[in-house]
């Protein structure tokens, strides 16, 4: 697979090519999912004019959202999720029930999406046989990294464990 290598230009472009779209959806909140989910969730919630950006984080071992900000979306919101990708869709999946559980109607947007997800997003793009390096995942670059993908996604290491190989800041 080739890389698609996603500055944080490029991100933002991508979620302002869903302006138009995102306004019609009349979203009144947005929810970031840590980490990967925080830089685009700002910018739609800019694009939106959405003064406050709430967040969850996702606890892959438990399979469980929770909320991480102090401030919850009013009752019966119309809420943007936002997470940088959706691979296999667990997170994305499982968040936006979640969300649903608590009276939250809800659109989806990631900057790309595989076609294997279990949620195909409302707002993302198609990132065919494409691996993203975003600027916040550079560990990916690491060779031991890619090692350890290969031999056993199960034992894979905290990121914190493999050295960044270069950031766009």
């Amino acid at each position: 697979m080739r890389a698609l290598w996603c500055d944080y230009n490029w991100i933002e472009d991508s979620v302002r090519t869903y302006t138009q779209a995102l306004r019609r959806a009349a979203i009144t909140d947005v929810v970031a999912i840590q980490r990967g989910g925080l830089f685009p969730a700002m910018v739609a919630a800019h694009i939106l004019d959405v003064p406050v950006l709430h967040s969850v984080s996702f606890d892959r071992h438990a399979n469980r959202p929770r909320w991480v900000s102090e401030s919850r979306p009013a009752a019966n919101a119309r809420v943007l999720l936002v997470d940088d990708i959706a691979g296999a869709g667990i997170t994305l999946v499982s968040t936006k029930r979640f969300l649903e559980q608590r009276g939250y109607a809800v659109k989806t947007l990631t900057i790309g999406y595989d076609t294997k997800s279990r949620l195909i997003p409302d707002f993302g793009r198609d990132f065919a046989e494409r691996t993203a390096v975003f600027p916040w995942e550079r560990h990916r670059l690491n060779r031991t990294f890619a090692e350890d993908m290969e031999r056993d996604r199960s034992s894979l290491r905290a990121d914190s464990a493999y050295e960044l190989v270069g950031l766009d800041l």
